[in-house]
């Protein structure tokens, strides 16, 4: 009975506490939170209403939850001050004044949804300040992407995959099965290419709004700070681009008569993936994570191959999973503070946006005695070079490759790796700044050996599916350097590199699947002789796979290398011979494969018909790589804002390099401004 009655005492001292520490009140003048803005003289604003509910006069200041020049959160032309006063009034109990938000927003340049907070402060009391939200649709001038693009792009594939997943792998009319795949992951792709041409390619964070485009927000779970809340940069556009016609493709690919019982799992594997690579809510990203987990390793259970490939992979990929989730959970117990959209006080920090003004900091020094952020680091780290596939752990990757079906390998290969890589790089560099700074060395270095290792494997096998899946993981140590270079062009690099793995694959494995005869045996040998188009784009495949000239992977390794040259010296020149290595392995296995004779195909089955739409899928794959690997300036375009921002994210300016000016707003401005002709090279 006494605890009982201490707890209520302590309750009650707290909520009164509370009470006198907070007594102001943020609301929207008409309407509810977050406050739209609207126009006005050719400007946009809303009023708020600021109250003192307490029972003292209490001096109350305004403002923007601004950031700072160099690392803004709000576009040029916000402001917000009390009518017919400044930023700070003195209110009486029970008062009340109303407050303006306005946006004289630039001429002439094409706006951006903007989400932001208004701050009320009670002068002299140490409290929490209390926040109002807002939001500003489309602006006065060009508008710049809006809607719900990213929504219905993951609604679409998931409404195909219920409707394939009612079938139960009983079809109502032949080849039904196939459609109702190609029609999913058809209109994902054209919405994710609408936005594409929406896409304002000059728009970077130093404008404002963390570099978002197509931004949809509104909370989900208050209780635990969960919104859903995605958009996309260039980079996360891209990748979301590519894993969308990778799952067209696997749909060209797929066994007819099994397209009903992987179709609707392949769906679902899409719609966690393309909705983790926009996911800006961490919670969100987790549990979009977790689906495309589930699916892979279902897909590869229902396909009825070796059981022992699907544990291998479940737990592989389950044990990625956990990892990173764990990261998740400690980054959203950072100390910085948080607001959902409309204002109200988050108990944790779910928030990508959140996380990366200021990196995460951590409640404890320590976790099981190192340092959080280390340990935390850590994890991401590995969960994400697990999913990737990287050597050593990507053995699950490489087994299930040298034996899946391709168009499950292009999944795998080309889609689920792709978490791994977006973890990398949004989560790690955002969130975790200082982390990656820290672990840039050590991860090179990782990358060096796995794509020697990789290399060498590749080098001593004969099987050219084998040579196809560690070719894929000695790319991913590529990546790796790329990544950890922490340069804009090493980073290009990376994403380029993580963009050309599922085409490699769509092209190597396709190529291997038409190579043979109507009696299923192997024509591998005399391909030279029986059908050339093929045997050119073997070279094209083999190639690529190597990352050899001509091709989006060789510029990939290229600016990965050049990238960390600056900053990684040794580990780069380390990996140009890796990379010697893998070439050498790519002329003997394409020398083995195709033009040393093969017993096992007799003259009379060549040339056997090539299928019209696996062939299809394998120019599509051959033009995507040599076309982006002559002409790179489309992919570049849309990934050079997101790579400086990321560089500058984990190579903040020095003491010596800030300057506090007068005119900053007009620095900013000039800095977010669209380059001339002249100067849009690529970087």
């Amino acid at each position: 009975m006494r605890a009982l009655c201490m707890a209520i005492v302590l309750f009650l001292v707290t909520f009164a506490g509370s009470a006198l520490a907070a007594p102001l009140e943020v609301r929207a003048q008409s309407g509810g939170l977050p406050l739209e803005l609207v126009a006005k003289d050719g400007n946009l604003s809303g009023k708020l209403v600021v109250e003192n509910r307490g029972s003292t006069p209490v001096r109350a200041e305004i403002s923007l939850r601004d950031g700072s020049n160099i690392d803004p959160r709000l576009p040029i032309g916000l402001r917000v001050k009390f009518s017919g006063a400044d930023r700070a009034v003195m209110l009486k109990p029970g008062e009340q004044r109303e407050a303006e938000i306005e946006w004289a927003a630039p001429r002439g340049r094409r706006l951006h949804p903007v989400y932001g907070h208004v701050l009320v402060t009670a002068e002299g009391q140490e409290s929490r300040p209390v926040a109002a939200g807002f939001h500003s649709g489309f602006a006065t001038g060009e508008a710049g992407p809006s809607g719900r693009v990213l929504t219905f792009s993951l609604l679409a594939p998931l409404l195909a995959a219920l409707i394939l997943l009612a079938f139960r792998g009983r079809e109502p009319r032949p080849g039904a099965g196939r459609w109702v795949w190609l029609a999913g992951s058809g209109v994902q792709l054209a919405l994710l290419a609408w936005g594409v041409s929406r896409f304002d390619v000059f728009h970077t964070r130093f404008a404002g709004g963390d570099g978002l485009q197509l931004v949809e927000r509104m909370p989900l779970v208050r209780g635990l700070g969960i919104e859903w809340f995605v958009g996309v940069d260039g980079a996360s556009l891209v990748l979301a681009l590519a894993a969308s016609l990778l799952t067209l493709l696997s749909a060209l690919l797929a066994d007819p008569k099994r397209a009903t019982a992987f179709g609707g799992l392949a769906l679902l594997a899409n719609v966690g993936l393309v909705g983790a690579l926009v996911s800006i809510d961490l919670a969100l990203l987790a549990v979009f994570w977790l689906l495309t987990l589930l699916a892979a390793v279902r897909l590869l259970s229902v396909w009825g191959g070796d059981p022992r490939i699907t544990r291998g992979a479940g737990l592989s990929l389950g044990l990625g999973y956990v990892l990173v989730a764990f990261a998740i959970w400690q980054l959203s117990g950072t100390a910085t503070p948080a607001y959902l959209i409309d204002g109200s006080s988050a108990p944790r920090v779910f928030s990508l946006i959140e996380l990366s003004h200021g990196g995460f900091v951590p409640r404890t020094a320590s976790l099981f005695g190192v340092s959080s952020t280390k340990l935390v680091y850590t994890c991401l780290f590995l969960g994400s070079a697990i999913t990737l596939g990287v050597p050593p752990f990507g053995g699950w990757l490489t087994a299930a490759l040298a034996r899946v079906p391709t168009s499950v390998g292009l999944l795998l290969a080309g889609g689920v790796g792709l978490l791994g890589v977006h973890a990398l790089w949004r989560v790690g560099i955002a969130a975790l700044p200082h982390g990656t700074a820290w672990a840039a060395p050590a991860v090179a270095i990782f990358g060096v050996i796995a794509t020697l290792y990789a290399a060498l494997v590749a080098l001593a096998t004969d099987d050219p599916r084998r040579f196809g899946a560690h070719s894929l993981a000695a790319s991913a140590g590529a990546f790796l350097v790329g990544y950890a270079s922490l340069t804009a062009i090493g980073m290009q690099g990376a994403l380029m590199l993580a963009v050309s793995r599922g085409f490699v694959v769509a092209l190597l494995f396709g190529v291997l699947s038409l190579a043979r005869a109507d009696d299923q045996s192997s024509r591998l040998g005399p391909i030279a002789r029986g059908a050339p188009l093929l045997a050119a784009l073997g070279a094209v495949a083999w190639v690529a796979a190597a990352a050899g000239p001509g091709t989006l992977s060789f510029l990939g390794v290229a600016s990965s290398v050049i990238g960390g040259l600056p900053t990684l010296r040794l580990p780069a020149l380390a990996e140009v011979f890796a990379l010697a290595v893998l070439a050498a392995a790519s002329v003997r296995n394409y020398r083995r494969t195709f033009l040393l004779p093969d017993d096992g195909a007799p003259a009379s089955a060549l040339p056997a018909p090539t299928p019209e739409r696996e062939l299809s899928v394998v120019l599509t794959a051959g033009i995507v790589l040599v076309a982006l690997g002559f002409w790179p300036r489309p992919l570049l375009r849309l990934i050079d804002a997101s790579c400086i921002d990321q560089a500058e994210l984990v190579n903040p300016p020095g003491a010596l390099e800030v300057v506090q000016v007068e005119n900053a707003d007009e620095l900013r401005l000039s800095a977010a401004a669209p380059l001339s002709p002249s100067l849009r090279t690529p970087l």
